[in-house]
C-alpha cells in the first residue's frame, strides 16, 4: 500500500529537509507541485498525498537533494520514494517567474536553511486538464477529482471557465507544436469539461 502523508507529516519531513540542509551550509529553495502542494496550499481541499513532487532549480542542489531524500527517510521512517525529484526544464522558465507562478508556504519551518514554494491552484488547475487528456483513464480520474477542487478553489463553475485558464496557460507547460493542437482539441472535445457544472 502507498504511503499517505498528510499535512502534518509534509511539515515534519520538510523541517527535517531543512535542519539537513542547515546543517550542511546551504539555502535551498524547493518548488513543490501536485498533490503535495495542494495539502500545503491552505486554499485547496485535499487531506493526503502519496508523495512530494518537488523542483529544484539549483543543478547542484538538485544532486544534493537526492542524498538528503535518503537521509530524511531513514530519519522519519519514511520510503525513498517520498519525494520525486523533478528535472523538467520547463520548470525552470516557471521558476524565472517566481511570483507568476508560485507562492510560499510553510512559514513554520524551524530553520533558515529552506525556501518552500507551492505552484498556485490556477497553473496546477491548467497542468491537471493538460494531465486529464494525456494520461492513463484510471490516472485520469484523479486529475478529474482534483480538477474539481481546484475549480471549487478558484470559484470556477462550468467548463467555459476551465477553458479560459487553459487558454491562459497553454503552451507554458511543455507541449508545443502538434503536442499543443492535439492536448488543445482533445481538451475542449473533452466529456468531462463540456458536462463540467459545480
Amino acid at each position: 500500500m502507498a504511503a499517505q502523508f498528510t499535512k502534518k507529516d509534509l511539515s515534519q519531513l520538510m523541517n527535517a529537509l531543512a535542519r539537513s540542509v542547515e546543517a550542511r551550509g546551504e539555502k535551498m529553495d524547493l518548488y513543490i507541485f501536485g498533490g503535495a502542494a495542494f495539502i500545503l496550499d491552505n486554499q485547496i481541499a485535499r487531506e493526503v498525498t502519496s508523495d512530494v513532487d518537488a523542483f529544484v532549480p539549483n543543478i547542484d542542489h538538485r544532486y544534493m537533494l537526492r542524498d538528503l531524500r535518503q537521509e530524511v527517510a531513514k530519519e522519519q521512517g519514511v520510503s525513498n520514494l517520498w519525494m520525486t525529484i523533478n528535472a523538467n526544464a520547463n520548470l525552470s522558465a516557471m521558476v524565472a517567474k517566481r511570483d507568476a507562478y508560485f507562492t510560499p508556504a510553510l512559514e513554520e519551518l524551524k530553520t533558515s536553511g529552506l525556501s518552500v514554494y507551492v505552484l498556485k491552484p490556477e497553473v496546477q488547475l491548467a497542468r491537471k486538464l493538460l494531465a486529464s487528456v494525456s494520461t492513463k483513464q484510471d490516472r485520469g480520474q484523479k486529475d478529474f477529482e482534483d480538477i474539481k477542487k481546484l475549480a471549487k478553489t478558484l470559484d470556477i463553475k462550468d467548463g467555459p471557465g476551465l477553458i479560459a485558464v487553459w487558454d491562459k496557460h497553454k503552451g507554458k507547460m511543455g507541449e508545443s507544436g502538434r503536442t499543443l493542437v492535439e492536448m488543445d482539441d482533445k481538451l475542449k472535445a473533452s466529456t468531462f469539461i463540456k458536462g463540467f457544472r459545480l
